[in-house]
């Protein structure tokens, strides 16, 4: 799996997008966004943030309930780690999903009250949702593929032993 980074919640004064905009170029292409594009974005996002938490279900009790048993003993401790990284990757999604959900109330409350102009606000912490989504789609794209390897290695593994104790004749 690839070395993770972590993006440091930036100080008031600095500009996170500005910032950000050599590592990630498509923020480059990026206007400003309106309240009504950032609210629509935001609540897409929330909903591929709920079904990863579905995905990651998932994974985890195939992992638990289905390779445990046919496993070989020198993939056991690699997949107790692929378990281990299902586990992180739900603390990240729900955190995700706790900051999105504050956004949309963010982003409904500056829509409705002209008055009070929380707006800046709302930029900053899309654009750093919009960061942290990214890597965290990207990072749990690789553990994805490792999953689905080790499930090929499994589901090879069994058919192996299956043939070589002549039930394949």
């Amino acid at each position: 799996m690839s070395k993770r980074t972590i993006v440091q919640r930036p100080s008031e004064k600095m500009d996170f997008r500005k910032n950000q905009i050599e590592l990630y170029p498509v923020l480059q292409t990026k206007r400003e966004i309106s309240l009504a594009e950032m609210k629509i974005n935001t609540e897409k996002w929330q909903s591929e943030i709920n079904f990863y938490y579905d995905e990651i279900n998932f994974y985890r009790k195939l992992m638990d309930n289905y390779f445990m048993w046919f496993i070989d003993e020198k993939y056991i401790e690699d997949t107790r780690k692929l378990i281990s990284d299902l586990t992180k990757f739900e603390k990240k999604r729900f955190s995700l999903s706790q900051r999105l959900g504050r956004l949309v109330k963010q982003v409904t409350i500056a829509g409705e009250n002209k008055y009070i102009s929380n707006i800046p606000d709302c930029q900053q912490e899309y654009a750093e949702l919009e960061i942290l989504i990214f890597e965290f789609k990207k990072e749990f794209r690789c553990v994805k593929n490792e999953i689905f390897a080790r499930s090929e290695n499994v589901r090879l593994s069994h058919k192996a032993r299956y043939l070589l104790n002549g039930y394949g004749r």
